[in-house]
C-alpha cells in the first residue's frame, strides 16, 4: 500500500510538472506567433508606406448624437467604433469594433502585381475631425492615385444621427490596371464581450446583412 502511494503521488507530481511544461511551451509559441505577426506586419506597412512616400498614417475621427468613428487611411478602413449611449456590463465605453479584433482584405486583381490587398495600401485623404449635428451628414473620402486622372476612391457617408454609415467603392479609369472591377471582400472578427453573461449577449445581438 505504502509503495503504491508512493508511486501515485509521484506520478501525479510527473503529471504536474509535465503539464505546466507544456502550458509554458504554448505561451512561448505563442508569443513567438505574435511577434512574427508583428514583424510581418510592419514589413508590409513599411512597404506600403513606401509606395506612397507622401502620405503618413492619418487617423479621423467623425462623431454624431450616436457613435464614434475613427477612420484609418491605411486601407481607407473604419479603426475602431464606440457606442455613445451604451456601456460594456463593466461601465466602460462600449467599443463595438476595434482594428485589434479586425482582420479585412480587399482583394483585387491587377494586371502587373497579381492580387493586391487594397487593405494594406495607404489612401489619400483632405478629412479632418468632425462633428456631425443632427440633420447633417458628411463625406469621408480616400483616394490611391495612379496617374493620369486614374485612381480608386472609398467614400463612407456618415449622417448626425444613428449608426449606420454609407459606402462606396469606386475605380476611375483603371481599365488598363486592373483585369476586374470586381473585389473580394474577407472579413474576421473576433467579438467583444460586452453583456455579463451569454444568454444575455444572445438574447441583445444580431446580424443583418444588406
Amino acid at each position: 500500500m505504502l509503495g503504491y502511494l508512493w508511486l501515485t503521488q509521484d506520478s501525479r507530481e510527473q503529471l504536474d510538472k509535465d503539464a505546466e511544461k507544456a502550458k509554458q511551451e504554448i505561451i512561448v509559441k505563442k508569443e513567438e506567433e505574435k511577434k512574427e505577426v508583428i514583424a510581418k506586419a510592419t514589413q508590409e506597412d513599411s512597404l506600403a508606406l513606401a509606395e506612397t512616400p507622401n502620405i503618413t498614417p492619418k487617423n479621423i475621427s467623425v462623431e454624431n448624437e450616436d457613435v464614434i468613428i475613427v477612420f484609418s487611411n491605411k486601407g481607407a478602413s473604419v479603426k475602431t467604433v464606440t457606442l455613445k449611449k451604451h456601456k460594456s456590463y463593466t461601465g466602460e465605453p462600449l467599443v463595438l469594433i476595434d482594428d485589434k479584433d479586425n482582420n479585412i482584405s480587399l482583394l483585387v486583381e491587377s494586371k502587373s502585381e497579381g492580387e493586391v490587398d487594397l487593405s494594406k495600401k495607404y489612401f489619400e485623404t483632405d478629412a479632418q475631425n468632425t462633428v456631425v449635428k443632427k440633420g447633417d451628414s458628411t463625406i469621408i473620402s480616400f483616394k490611391k492615385s495612379y496617374g493620369n486622372n486614374q485612381y480608386i476612391e472609398q467614400r463612407y457617408v456618415v449622417k448626425g444621427t444613428g449608426y449606420q454609415i454609407d459606402y462606396n467603392l469606386s475605380f476611375i479609369g483603371l481599365d488598363n490596371i486592373f483585369k476586374t472591377k470586381d473585389v473580394n471582400f474577407f472579413w474576421e472578427h473576433t467579438l467583444r464581450r460586452h453583456e455579463r453573461g451569454l444568454k444575455e449577449s444572445r438574447q441583445r445581438s444580431t446580424i443583418n446583412y444588406y
